[in-house]
């Protein structure tokens, strides 16, 4: 009776240890992917606020020298002023952005605290996507437009002028929304709902 009882507990443990094995190493996997994912996103990112921050940084002095070369006509000074103090807001937002990204990127995926951390960086991101269209592309194209009026409305008339400096703003405008609001936000969701299901098969197999 002892020897079935004995063979009987191997058994249970033999179950047991086989049926946790996978579970550790289904974890494992998802841990992999979730952390590739994670380095993926925040790749992505440094290319993006790099770029953004070198063109801010190299066309902030050169509309700042336009300011003082154009400073006889007050289209032309309030133009290229906006367009700089939007240049260099600009700047340090990405540089704000990117000291974000730098301590998002050491959240430890293997906790859950942290887990939350990184989702709301990515739902934070979002936000700053969808605002750009806001408080940079209106500035910095109203300030274009004070700059292009004057030169347009010299060969086509007042209403000629602006109706082109207009039309060709909201072109441009739209251009910025469709890059950040439909292009980036849908990018940065698609990221966001893989890594949250990664993270949810994750915690599933730690309970």
């Amino acid at each position: 009776m002892s020897g079935d009882d004995s063979h009987g507990d191997d058994l249970r443990k033999l179950w047991q240890t086989t049926g946790e094995q996978p579970q550790r190493e289904d974890h494992s996997m998802n841990l992999r992917l979730a952390r590739e994912k994670q380095r993926s996103l925040f790749d992505v990112l440094r290319e993006q606020d790099m770029t953004a921050y070198i063109i801010s940084l190299s066309f902030a002095p050169l509309t700042a020298w336009c300011a003082w070369s154009g400073r006889r006509s007050l289209w032309l000074l309030a133009g290229y002023l906006l367009m700089t103090v939007t240049l260099a807001a600009g700047a340090a937002a990405v540089w704000r952005n990117a000291r974000r990204a730098r301590r998002a990127e050491r959240i430890d995926l293997s906790r859950r605290e942290h887990q939350q951390q990184l989702i709301r960086f990515h739902d934070a991101r979002i936000r700053f996507s969808k605002s750009v269209k806001y408080w940079y592309a209106i500035p910095l194209f109203a300030g274009g437009g004070l700059v292009l009026y004057p030169i347009t409305a010299h060969f086509l008339g007042r209403m000629g002028g602006l109706l082109l400096v207009a039309g060709f703003l909201l072109i441009c405008w739209i251009s910025v929304w469709h890059m950040h609001d439909v292009r980036g936000v849908a990018d940065l969701r698609r990221r966001r709902d893989d890594l949250q299901q990664l993270l949810d098969e994750m915690n599933r197999t730690e309970d």
